[in-house]
């Protein structure tokens, strides 16, 4: 018997109701648990958009393939793009800053709070190409 025709009988009787008000409670209570804050998660604000809640562990500045500074969940290479900012003018990065700081770009540097966020956004704006 198909899930779908167990839910119709459960629904006609009164005990069904009772049991799929049980089940829908149940399984609140799990997805709250599931998504529950705790001291991983952190509140980003990007562009003046809604807030979003988002893992910082799993949070990676670094640079696409085309130059662009993007912010990555997970390491670069993983390519799980989440928002794209500016192309970089790597030219001028490399003679205002140490070669370092061009490779941590490129490997992704990795973000822990709001701090890092806009401290990452403010120290590669200055290098935005201008189109």
């Amino acid at each position: 018997m198909s899930i779908w025709k167990k839910l119709k009988r459960l629904l006609r009787s009164r005990k069904g109701l009772i049991a799929l008000a049980v089940i829908l409670l149940c399984l609140t209570v799990y997805a709250v648990m599931l998504t529950g804050t705790d001291d991983e998660t952190q509140q980003v604000m990007s562009n003046n958009e809604t807030l979003e809640v988002i893992s910082y562990e799993q949070l990676f500045f670094g640079l696409s393939a085309e130059g662009v500074l993007t912010l990555y969940h997970g390491p670069p290479e993983e390519n799980q793009v989440i928002e794209t900012f500016f192309r970089i003018d790597t030219e001028l990065l490399k003679s205002e800053l140490p070669e370092s700081e061009l490779q941590k770009l490129k490997t992704g540097i990795r973000v822990y709070n709001a701090e890092d966020y806009e401290a990452v956004l403010a120290t590669f704006k200055p290098f935005a190409a201008e189109y």
